[in-house]
């Protein structure tokens, strides 16, 4: 089943409405504030304890205050360089660059700030730095040119792969919460998909189509899915696969949630979602 990308807020409802109508809907974005970095930012995300933790494609990562931007630490990864880094349950998870040659070397290594390669999940070989997703004790990395997606738990352990049919040029990946599936996107068709988070190969569960580069993902607690297009606008998905609402920005970002934390060539600016409830 496709589902098309709408201009704007859908005038009808549909099942995907009636279920989450009774939640706000983000209909603007407004700056709060932006901080200027030491190098291009890659990758930005929340901690746990409100601050955020920002990879830059350096042999370093910044951790930067929830409130102000303002640098509190980095945290030095030897012989490397940084292209996406998580938190979650207390454990530092990096995913290192560690060969400049035509095709990337990449390892993902599980570890804490004091020792960020404690522990290597895998390595392999690509020509493009796909971020990790993290979710429910678990860690999921897009292996490029072989079209899979490798699920680990943040002790170590290998659980399965996942082999991803009908996609051309994988870009990024989030896991739903409570196990509810995976959302793999596009960058050659402008689609995302949502597949079953199991072992083995599977279709797509739905399809959305229409969002132009689907750069990075991200969801929020009540079911609604955010996609930062390569057109530098954010997509809104229900969890049904419509898309109810494009919202406009100026440039291409990285983004997390629940604030937007936009990730430049050289600063990060974030931006706080406002929602207002359209009456049906």
């Amino acid at each position: 089943m496709l589902q098309m990308a709408l201009p704007f807020i859908a005038t009808t409802q549909s099942s995907a409405n009636r279920q989450q109508s009774h939640n706000p809907t983000p209909t603007e974005l407004k700056l709060i504030r932006y901080e200027n970095t030491a190098s291009m930012c890659s990758c930005v995300s929340w901690m746990d304890d409100g601050n955020i933790l920002c990879s830059s494609f350096t042999d370093r990562l910044e951790v930067r205050s929830g409130q102000d931007l303002s640098l509190i630490k980095q945290i030095k990864i030897n012989n490397g360089k940084v292209g996406s880094a998580l938190i979650e349950g207390g454990k530092l998870i990096t995913k290192v660059c560690e060969d400049d040659s035509d095709y990337l070397t990449f390892c993902v290594y599980i570890g804490t700030d004091k020792n960020p390669r404690l522990s290597q999940l895998h390595e392999y070989k690509s020509n493009f730095m796909t971020p990790l997703s993290v979710s429910n004790s678990k860690v999921a990395d897009i292996d490029h040119l072989a079209y899979r997606l490798m699920v680990y738990t943040i002790a170590g352990n290998h659980l399965y792969n996942i082999n991803l049919s009908g996609i051309d040029y994988p870009t990024d990946v989030h896991m739903l919460a409570d196990d509810d599936g995976v959302l793999v996107s596009d960058n050659s068709d402008g689609k995302l998909r949502k597949y079953k988070l199991q072992a083995g190969e599977h279709e797509s569960q739905w399809i959305c189509e229409g969002l132009y580069m689907g750069i990075r993902i991200t969801a929020d607690q009540s079911g609604y899915i955010y996609v930062n297009g390569g057109d530098a606008n954010i997509y809104q998905v229900s969890s049904e696969g419509w898309c109810l609402i494009v919202l406009m920005m100026t440039r291409q970002c990285s983004f997390s949630f629940p604030f937007m934390i936009k990730a430049y060539y050289n600063h990060l600016e974030i931006e706080m979602m406002r929602g207002i409830v359209s009456p049906f």
